[in-house]
């Protein structure tokens, strides 16, 4: 009885929920630097007052918390909350889309667009799903608490400033991953390392935007005078993904690789380790500057540590990875950012000692260091395995809990698990370089979210009986 009244009810209300999430879709999220009340700029503060008047509408008590995050309430009877952490920034478009990033369409079942399923896609599902509990009159001894970050990709510094002045709710669901449950996350290691530039040929050497993405473009600027020998050397080779250009007196060579998020680095190519594989090739950077591009090449070469001498794997979570996503230079030093996402039972000082060690060898030290360890909830307690099997009731499937190498709020919570709304090994519909969080043309299948909406009402009424 209660299942068909969830699903007459999300049948009823399915077109609003595809409206409330273009519109968010349609309002552009990227992090950008402070700007008066808007910690995270203009983007993130006005989609968060579109969540949060949302929110009000639908009956929910809201609060907007400096702008780093909001929150909506539905109330229970005791004291005691169930929190759903969701986000709405979202990573730079890149390049690469044949539909517009931030002017969402509905084609084939999927809403296409920037933030669609990471993450604005999955908060409305929560918030529909507590809106379904809402007015079909579930009542329900534990608040449930949405919360709406404005930081996730990027350092979750707006969950950090919530439980700053708020207490964490005793238990919470992070709709920010694939069914079933995800009860693990492995730990991330971002580290900053440099190599001195001498007054050498290279001028600059740059790509990529963010750390947790597989960077897509890189580019060099040389100085040289055969340059339009290397332009007709480049042309000749057809090497895919190599362009060079004139700009100004110098010569711009640029590498074209495939996006995708560092934790997920299959059937990527980052661009920058192809530049600088390129540039020593051809030896087209003097000798003096080359041992960081080398580096560089010899680093990332593959996605697995097997570069920094730092390959793992664990039965609980699986391989290491490691991506070097965003270069720059600047001040005489070309620095390269990586993100490692490294096992649940790995050793994390012998591996940092490694990469220390690895980097000596060509000139190459640590500038900085963030280490978040790795989180874990036992697949064998009571709410996790009652929830894992409302999935697999509601997807009729026979899904496990497992561990991830995604860094999302649940590292950062007591008593936090990932939970949908996407489906494990789902193939985008655009094949394997589009479709995906933080690919071009990222989607998410409506059907996905309406069967979380229900897994997500019935997962919130079985853990208010489970939960203390």
């Amino acid at each position: 009885m209660l299942k068909n009244q969830i699903d007459i009810w999300i049948e009823n209300n399915k077109s609003h929920l595809i409206e409330d999430i273009i519109s968010l879709i349609n309002i552009k999220s990227v992090k950008e630097p402070s700007y008066g009340k808007y910690p995270f700029g203009t983007g993130c503060g006005k989609v968060l007052d579109k969540a949060l008047a949302m929110s009000e509408k639908y009956g929910f008590s809201t609060k907007n918390h400096q702008y780093y995050c909001g929150t909506a309430v539905l109330e229970g009877k005791t004291d005691k909350e169930i929190g759903i952490f969701t986000h709405l920034d979202v990573v730079p478009e890149g390049n690469g889309w044949e539909y517009s990033p931030y002017d969402a369409v509905v084609e084939k079942g999927y809403i296409i667009g920037r933030g669609s399923g990471d993450n604005k896609g999955p908060a409305m599902a929560a918030l529909y799903a507590v809106r379904c509990l809402h007015e079909l009159g579930i009542e329900l001894n534990h608040s449930i608490r949405i919360f709406y970050g404005c930081d996730e990709e990027t350092g979750m510094s707006d969950v950090k400033y919530y439980l700053d002045h708020h207490q964490a709710p005793s238990f919470s669901i992070v709709p920010d991953c694939a069914f079933s449950v995800c009860n693990g996350e492995k730990g991330i290691l971002q580290m900053e390392l440099a190599g001195k530039i001498s007054d050498s040929n290279l001028k600059n050497f740059y790509g990529g935007t963010v750390s947790n993405m597989v960077p897509d473009t890189a580019c060099a600027v040389l100085s040289c005078d055969d340059k339009e020998q290397i332009i007709n050397m480049i042309a000749e080779q057809k090497t895919e993904g190599i362009f060079a250009s004139c700009e100004g007196e110098c010569l711009k060579i640029t590498a074209k690789g495939v996006s995708g998020h560092a934790a997920f680095p299959e059937g990527t190519i980052n661009a920058i380790q192809k530049l600088a594989a390129f540039l020593n090739k051809y030896s087209l950077v003097e000798e003096n500057d080359s041992k960081v591009l080398y580096f560089i090449e010899d680093a990332f070469h593959d996605a697995y540590g097997g570069g920094l001498e730092i390959a793992y794997s664990d039965d609980i979570s699986g391989k290491l990875t490691h991506v070097g996503s965003v270069a720059e230079m600047e001040n005489g030093e070309l620095t390269i950012k990586i993100n490692i996402r490294y096992p649940i039972t790995t050793d994390q000082e012998n591996m940092i000692r490694k990469i220390h060690e690895v980097g000596n060898r060509y000139g190459v030290y640590v500038k900085s260091s963030d280490n978040n360890p790795p989180s874990y909830v036992s697949a064998d307690s009571e709410a996790i395995q009652a929830m894992n099997d409302i999935c697999n009731d509601v997807l009729n499937t026979d899904y496990e809990p497992y561990v991830m190498g995604g860094g999302t709020y649940a590292r950062k919570l007591p008593r936090a698990v990932g939970y949908g709304p996407g489906i494990l090994n789902d193939p985008s519909p655009f094949g394997t370089k589009r479709g995906n969080g933080h690919q071009p043309d990222e989607c998410v299948k409506i059907r996905d979210l309406t069967n979380a909406i229900k897994i997500y009402v019935l997962a919130l009424i079985q853990l208010d009986e489970i939960l203390p």
